[in-house]
């Protein structure tokens, strides 16, 4: 399975728009309540059993821009990414297919679907076991990447604040954290990112709802802006893992030669 990539920098940032107004209460000990740091907010979310998220990756470069769409779900034993990068060329220009990919994780067994266009016939799937991959596998870690986990991880160990607005938080990330380049690095090709400033939005709930991040590639030639949403908190996470006959095991083939 080839990965998706875009030619030159890629790099992105988090961007999630909203805004809450802070009403200020007359009662002072309201005023001065403290708030968690957004590190036990991110640990919170983490602590979720399953959640709901999507993601839009998008950078600009020399009036170019190619965005990355990625939704999906993670649960117990359980991942479900769908992927869309579009890459709009300047004005004029005939636009380019959307190049749509996915994978799955059910079980024992992990899933990925060919690039759009790559593979021709109904097995457009290569089925695999997660224990012959292993935790360190590459391409594992991928796949995981794709999901909020990475993301938050890199949250909680940023340089975040709380602004004056209750529930969102904002600051630096540094570039060369381990954390930020493993948080950052499914979706930005492992391109190196700087300038990375973070917006975190926050619910009722105690959680991590948005996030927002913009930066620019080390030889500032492009700008990214990520935006993250996780939702959903909790619920069950469904997965539909292909038919026999819509995927390749290459293990059970060569077995079952």
């Amino acid at each position: 399975m080839r990965r998706i990539a875009i030619t030159g920098c890629l790099a992105f940032c988090v961007a999630a728009s909203a805004s809450f107004g802070f009403a200020a209460s007359s009662d002072a000990s309201k005023r001065h309540q403290v708030r968690p740091a957004c590190a036990d907010i991110s640990a919170r979310t983490l602590r979720a059993t399953s959640l709901y998220f999507s993601m839009d990756v998008t950078i600009i470069k020399n009036l170019r821009t190619a965005t990355l769409h990625v939704n999906g779900a993670v649960g117990p034993g359980k991942l479900t990414v769908r992927q869309r990068l579009v890459d709009e060329t300047p004005s004029g220009g005939p636009p380019a297919a959307p190049v749509t990919g996915a994978a799955l994780i059910d079980g024992p067994f992990v899933y990925e679907h060919a690039p759009s266009g790559l593979v021709g016939g109904k097995r457009q799937w290569l089925r695999q076991r997660l224990a012959d991959l292993g935790p360190a596998s590459k391409e594992l870690r991928n796949i995981r990447g794709l999901a909020p986990r990475s993301l938050l991880v890199a949250m909680d160990r940023a340089r975040i604040r709380a602004t004056p607005d209750r529930f969102v938080y904002s600051g630096w990330l540094g570039y060369d954290g381990t954390a930020v380049r493993r948080g950052l690095g499914p979706v930005t090709g492992n391109v190196q990112v700087r300038s990375l400033y973070a917006v975190v939005l926050t619910g009722k709930d105690g959680r991590v709802h948005r996030i927002r991040i913009t930066g620019k590639t080390a030889d500032g030639t492009a700008n990214i802006l990520l935006l993250a949403h996780l939702y959903a908190f909790d619920r069950p996470v469904k997965v539909r893992a292909p038919a026999q006959n819509e995927y390749i095991d290459p293990k059970s083939e060569l077995l079952s030669n």
